[in-house]
């Protein structure tokens, strides 16, 4: 499951969590992800659900699947929008 964090201006996509307080190494980190980046992410998780559906078909019930789909779709909709100001319906 992604884990969107937010801390300052910047989002963070990704599967690790973010640092601690105790711990915070922005620095390293750098200033997020590029919007490719960002992008292909999205696409992996994407085509990973795909493949999971495609695997297994009683998934298309569960809703756990389902709403994993609904946010990895509005989570494309929000970077296409955020870095390229496209609205994709």
């Amino acid at each position: 499951m992604p884990i969107w964090s937010y801390q300052g201006s910047v989002w963070v996509v990704g599967s690790d969590p973010l640092s601690t307080p105790d711990n915070d190494n922005w620095g390293v980190a750098g200033n997020g992800q590029t919007p490719a980046e960002a992008r292909q992410l999205i696409r992996r998780w994407k085509a990973q659900a795909k493949r999971e559906l495609a695997a297994d078909f009683s998934l298309r019930s569960c809703p756990e699947h389902r709403k994993t789909w609904d946010i990895t779709l509005a989570m494309e909709k929000c970077a296409l929008w955020i870095y390229y100001r496209v609205r994709k319906g």
